[in-house]
């Protein structure tokens, strides 16, 4: 049974992940953009793009709840439909990810 994914607007992402028992805020960015942009306070960090991607996330609880964030909200999005079809219940993408989050700031 896959789970839904959701999409939050970037101001009530940050405000739901915060509010959220046992939150894990998921940063699914290159190296190389976080290294030009920084990275969300206390995220973790697992690059969509790296070979080991599947495998660290095969690693993961399915239990807790993940709010996933890249650039666009597009890596961000495919990964929360991939979490969804291995059966993690908790799970939240950024719409429009931090390039959205920087236009409302």
């Amino acid at each position: 049974m896959a789970f839904p994914t959701r999409s939050i607007a970037p101001d009530h992402f940050l405000a739901e992940c915060t509010l959220t028992d046992g939150a894990i805020l998921l940063d699914v960015r290159t190296l190389e953009e976080i290294r030009e942009d920084g990275t969300l306070p206390n995220a973790r960090h697992l690059d969509y793009l790296d070979t080991s991607f599947e495998e660290a996330m095969e690693s993961l609880d399915r239990l807790n709840p993940y709010y996933v964030y890249c650039d666009t909200g597009k890596r961000s999005r495919l990964v929360c439909e991939w979490m969804a079809s291995k059966g993690f219940i908790l799970i939240a993408y950024m719409e429009g990810g931090t390039l959205a989050l920087r236009a409302s700031s």
